[in-house]
C-alpha cells in the first residue's frame, strides 16, 4: 500500500509488485501515473490526488486491460475521456472532481460496455446525455449536481438501461417536484425494481 505518503510521482516504487491485483494510491499528490506498470490490476484506488485529464493518463490507464474497479474521486479531471479505454471496467467512482467547472462526459463513454456502477456526485454536471449509451448500468449516483435540471436528458438512459435499479438524484434540481409520478410522467417502462432518490 502506497497511500497517504504525499507522493508526487510513482517513479520505480511499484516495480516490487508486478503481479499486484489491487493497488491503493489514494491520498497522495500524484499528478501522473507514469511508472504504473502493474498490468494485472483489477482494482485501483486513486482518490484525492492531483490527476488531470491528459493523453498520458489515458495511455497509462489503457494498459490496465483487466481493471474492473476504479476509484478516482477527488482529483482534477475536467472530463472522463482518458477513462474510456478501460473496456473491462465494471465500477467507476469519479465524484467530487476539483476543477471548479463542470465535469464533461464524453460521447464515447458507451465504450465502457461492462460498466454496472457509476458514481459521479458533486461534479457540477449539466449534460448527462452521454449516459444514454451505458446500457448495463445497475446503479447510478448523480447526487449533488446542480446543473442537472432536465429529466429529458436522462430519458434515453432510463429507457435503455433495463438493469438499472438505483438512481440517486438527491440535491439535483431535476428531482424537485417529480415525486412518485416520475415513471408515469415520462412514459417509461421502468419496472417496479427501480429505486430513485430525489430531493
Amino acid at each position: 500500500m502506497v497511500a497517504g505518503r504525499k507522493l508526487r510521482s510513482l517513479g520505480t516504487a511499484l516495480t516490487a509488485a508486478p503481479k499486484a491485483q489491487v493497488m491503493y494510491l489514494f491520498d497522495n499528490e500524484l499528478q501522473s501515473l507514469d511508472g504504473l506498470s502493474t498490468r494485472g490490476l483489477t482494482h485501483l484506488y486513486l482518490q484525492n490526488n492531483q490527476l488531470v485529464a491528459t493523453l498520458e493518463l489515458g495511455l497509462t490507464l489503457n494498459t490496465l486491460t483487466q481493471l474492473q474497479k476504479l476509484y478516482i474521486s477527488g482529483n482534477r479531471l475536467a472530463d472522463l475521456t482518458p477513462l474510456c479505454g478501460l473496456l473491462s471496467l465494471e465500477e467507476l467512482h469519479a465524484g467530487s472532481q476539483r476543477t471548479g467547472d463542470e465535469l464533461v462526459l464524453p460521447p464515447d463513454l458507451e465504450r465502457l460496455g461492462r460498466l454496472r456502477v457509476l458514481s459521479l456526485p458533486h461534479n457540477r454536471l449539466c449534460d448527462v446525455s452521454a449516459l444514454g449509451g451505458c446500457r448495463r448500468l445497475e446503479s447510478l449516483d448523480l447526487s449533488a449536481n446542480s446543473g442537472i435540471t432536465d429529466m429529458g436528458d436522462l430519458a434515453i438512459l432510463l429507457g435503455s438501461a433495463v438493469e438499472l435499479h438505483t438512481l440517486d438524484l438527491r440535491r439535483c434540481p431535476v428531482g424537485l417536484g417529480l415525486g412518485l409520478g416520475l415513471g408515469l410522467g415520462l412514459g417509461l417502462g421502468l419496472g417496479l425494481g427501480l429505486e430513485i432518490g430525489l430531493g
